[in-house]
């Protein structure tokens, strides 16, 4: 009772406000419907600055322990967040966008991407103009490819362990997998970047011998059986991967060829 009593009288002492967002009555700094901060004003050059800052750099101790995670055990991750640990990790198609963005950005600070030849593709037929064009959209739109290259592996993994307890998840929850799979890739792509850059390693050979010893332990893990069953329903994986990703190039291809053919007829 004297604690009802005494939030009442601090509710007294603080300013009735409404919320500009969903337009709660409340008090304090924070609605508690909606969680908005009250205080919020008209924008200025300074929220510009701030909401920048924060959209790409929004990182915190969450951030940091999905990836640190993600690094160490994959599995774990993507079976807590399936069964519905959501506040102890990052949303995983977030946290790819910014990998990716961190990615690129310290690969273009340390001069590691390839450089393009301007000069030689201004000579070059419309067709290789065309065709530069598509590539580059693809390599400069590496959220998307990324996302869309993980669909065959997806359909792989389905197809292998769906008498292996491969049925109980649905194609959402195996997005959410890739797509943590894929945050594992970029972690590891970002801490290469400055090694590749003194030339102590390859980046690129590490990030793929990690992804392809963490992606078998994580199909492992996420589908336990006997030694003997679970090398055979790996290789059943890699069978189905290499052929839908082969078939998946072809029709990406088919794709490309239309679009160039397009631009290119007048």
């Amino acid at each position: 009772m004297e604690a009802d009593n005494f939030e009442i009288d601090n509710r007294r002492e603080q300013k009735k406000v409404i919320c500009m967002n969903c337009g709660t009555e409340c008090y304090g700094k924070f609605c508690p419907e909606c969680g908005q901060i009250t205080s919020v004003g008209r924008l200025t050059a300074k929220n510009l600055a701030v909401y920048s800052a924060l959209g790409i750099f929004r990182v915190n101790m969450v951030f940091f322990r999905t990836a640190g995670m993600l690094l160490v055990c994959p599995w774990k991750v993507i079976k807590e967040f399936l069964k519905g640990k959501r506040v102890r990790y990052s949303q995983p198609f977030v946290m790819l966008v910014l990998l990716v963005f961190y990615d690129l950005l310290l690969s273009k600070w340390l001069g590691l991407l390839p450089v393009r030849d301007e000069t030689f593709l201004a000579q070059q037929s419309d067709v290789v103009k065309a065709i530069d064009m598509c590539v580059k959209f693809f390599t400069e739109n590496e959220t998307f490819t990324a996302l869309i290259s993980m669909f065959p592996i997806l359909l792989a993994v389905r197809l292998s362990y769906r008498k292996g307890g491969g049925d109980r998840f649905n194609w959402v929850e195996y997005m959410f997998a890739g797509a943590f799979m894929l945050c594992m890739i970029y972690t590891i792509s970002v801490l290469m970047d400055p090694i590749e850059y003194f030339g102590l390693i390859d980046g690129k050979d590490v990030c793929t011998g990690y992804a392809f010893i963490m992606g078998n332990l994580a199909l492992l893990k996420a589908f336990p059986c006997k030694s003997v069953k679970a090398v055979w329903r790996l290789f059943h994986f890699w069978l189905y991967a290499s052929v839908f990703s082969l078939v998946y190039l072809i029709i990406i291809s088919i794709i490309v060829g239309g679009i160039v053919y397009c631009i290119i007829m007048p």
